[in-house]
């Protein structure tokens, strides 16, 4: 018999391609391949507009400024998959840009559901609410850290005020299975005074629910952490629901 080579594990894959002219297209394809067939393709792969890297395991899109972290945003919130399956990396230190979006209150956040390595350097952030509007909610880096979501090696410095409900230095909220290692926080985050909704304030993410969080090594540097509010407060998670932690 002839002898299979070149055999290809069943399994998920990125797939990219490049033109006759040996030009790389930019848009990816999430694959399935199964008995050396490809069974069916998953998604396409959105393209973030940051201008090194292609968002692989070996080619991972690069943040070296707070210009480069907004345009990472900018592509968040124009895919629909939230960055799934797509590998991104920091590589200096800032203050993130004022967001005045939708929020005209400071920082924005978007959904994430990639891989984000810190690289070991510090995020600064800060957001100002009212407490009152809804928008006020689902706060921190992140709004929700989904399904396939995976955050390593990152300093958090995050300061918000008059949050209503689900706020955190890394994420509001939590869903599905989410791996986070090596992640360290300085918070200030404070609800709205006597605010009876303010609930689910955590100094690192404010509501875990119908999750399954891996927590490896982590915790609060400079050892302040100020963290406020009516409901299911903690140093590190607010409120944890049917979720295995």
């Amino acid at each position: 018999p002839l002898e299979q080579v070149n055999a290809i594990p069943d399994g998920i894959y990125v797939m990219s391609g490049e033109t006759m002219s040996g030009e790389k297209l930019k848009k990816k394809l999430n694959v399935e391949f199964k008995d050396n067939m490809l069974q069916c393709i998953n998604y396409v792969m959105a393209s973030y507009p940051i201008p090194n890297g292609s968002g692989t395991f070996n080619d991972p899109y690069k943040i070296e400024s707070a210009e480069d972290f907004d345009m990472f945003k900018y592509g968040l919130k124009n895919d629909s998959e939230k960055g799934k399956g797509q590998y991104f990396v920091q590589t200096a230190s800032f203050t993130t840009l004022y967001d005045f979006g939708d929020t005209d209150r400071g920082y924005g956040c978007e959904e994430f559901a990639g891989n984000f390595d810190g690289g070991n350097q510090t995020i600064t952030y800060e957001y100002f609410g009212s407490g009152a509007d809804t928008i006020d909610s689902n706060r921190g880096l992140f709004s929700v850290l989904r399904d396939g979501a995976n955050i390593s090696n990152l300093k958090i410095r995050a300061s918000m005020k008059n949050i209503r409900y689900n706020a955190g230095a890394l994420a509001g909220v939590v869903n599905g299975s989410v791996k986070i290692s090596k992640v360290y926080f300085h918070s200030d985050i404070a609800s709205l005074s006597g605010y009876d909704a303010s609930r689910n304030i955590g100094g690192l993410i404010g509501k875990v629910e119908n999750a399954n969080l891996i927590v490896d090594v982590g915790g609060t540097y400079d050892k302040i952490i100020s963290v406020s509010g009516k409901n299911s407060v903690g140093g590190l998670i607010g409120a944890v629901v049917n979720s295995n932690f």
